[in-house]
C-alpha cells in the first residue's frame, strides 16, 4: 500500500471510528488551558477541488449544523494545502476528540444519507478526490502581552 493510500484508510478510520487517543502526559501541565484544535489540512487531486468542496457543502456541513459543530474552515490560496479545517476539540481523560465528538459526526451523516454503508460511500467519495491529507493539534492560549 502506498504512502497516500495509507493516510487515506486512516482519515477514513479517523472520521469513521470517532476519538484520538492522546497520551495524558502531552497535556500534564497546563492541558485545561486555552482552545483545543484538531486542524485537518487537505490536498487535493489535480482539478477536483470544487468536487471535493461541493461534497463538504452538500453533505459535511449539512451534518456540522445538525449536530452543532463550530468548524472553522479555510481555503488557501497559496501554499501546500487547498483546504484547512480546525474543529473544535476537548482533552479529557487522555482522550483528545472534536466537540461534538466525530463519533455523533458520523452517526449524524448515516442518519443524513440513509444508513452507515451510504454515509461511508460519500466519505469515501470526498477521500478518493483526496491526494494528500495530514493532521495537527493546535491550541488558542491567552497571550501574556494581551490585557
Amino acid at each position: 500500500m502506498n504512502h497516500l493510500a495509507v493516510k487515506v484508510v486512516a482519515l477514513a478510520a479517523i472520521v469513521a471510528l470517532g476519538v484520538v487517543g492522546v497520551g495524558a502526559s502531552a497535556w500534564a501541565a497546563d492541558g485545561a488551558k486555552g482552545a483545543w484544535y484538531q486542524v485537518y489540512y487537505f490536498k487535493f487531486k489535480f482539478g477536483e477541488a470544487d468536487d471535493a468542496m461541493k461534497i463538504v457543502s452538500d453533505h459535511f456541513l449539512k451534518v456540522d449544523q445538525t449536530i452543532g459543530r463550530k468548524a472553522i474552515p479555510f481555503t488557501y490560496e497559496s501554499g501546500e494545502w487547498d483546504h484547512v479545517v480546525y474543529f473544535p476539540s476537548v482533552v479529557t481523560a487522555g482522550r483528545f476528540d472534536t466537540l461534538p465528538s466525530e463519533e455523533k459526526w458520523f452517526a449524524a451523516l448515516a442518519e443524513q444519507e440513509g444508513g452507515p454503508d451510504k454515509a461511508q460511500a460519500i466519505l469515501q467519495k470526498f477521500l478518493d478526490l483526496v491526494t494528500n491529507f495530514k493532521k495537527d493539534i493546535a491550541r488558542i492560549v491567552p497571550a501574556p502581552w494581551l490585557p
